[in-house]
């Protein structure tokens, strides 16, 4: 192993208790200053989170509460969106996302989050970019006002990849949701 990568999992293992919410969430506070120590090491143990449950819902707590908080180390913030933004493989593991960030208080900064790691996947590595996944988040989330400007601009960044019909029908729901709401307004 490259001393790096030993380091990430040595401190993801003996540091990081992701089983412990508050835990990750206090360590990654801003004027502590760990993100861009730790924030390679977080993949680690969100990594077992991600793995605990089918449903992916403790995964998700643990996402909602770090990308939610403006008190999180930003470099923190970012990293967990992106894990979060690669690793979904199928609408099922986006179920569990869609039900908490619409429980939480800090909806739109956690989708905003999502939106701005997403963007750069698409980018950087649009073959590990789900479609079929997104686009059904897209689609669900296009019915709340809240999140128009950020399901605008992921629409428009999911329509320039390679669809099938399933993922450019949910696509276009999305885009009326967002017409009906300008029209109404």
């Amino acid at each position: 192993f490259r001393h790096n990568i030993l380091f990430d999992y040595a401190a993801s293992r003996l540091y990081l208790n992701p089983f412990d919410h508050n835990h990750l969430h206090d360590l990654f506070l801003r004027d502590r200053g760990m993100g861009l120590i730790l924030s390679p090491a977080l993949g680690y143990a969100l990594q077992e989170l991600w793995d605990l449950e089918g449903d992916r819902s403790t995964f998700w707590r643990q996402f909602v509460l770090l990308t939610s908080d403006r008190n999180i180390d930003p470099i923190a913030r970012i990293q967990v969106a992106r894990i979060g933004c690669e690793w979904v493989a199928s609408t099922t593991d986006v179920q569990q996302f869609l039900v908490q960030v619409r429980a939480s208080s800090g909806a739109r900064e956690i989708f905003s989050s999502v939106t701005g790691a997403l963007s750069i996947v698409i980018e950087d590595a649009p073959h590990l970019v789900r479609v079929t996944a997104w686009a059904y988040v897209v689609a669900e989330l296009s019915k709340d006002e809240q999140f128009s400007g950020n399901i605008g601009f992921l629409v428009d960044r999911l329509l320039k990849l390679p669809l099938d019909s399933s993922c450019f029908k949910l696509l276009g729901a999305a885009a009326r949701n967002l017409l009906e709401r300008g029209l109404a307004s």
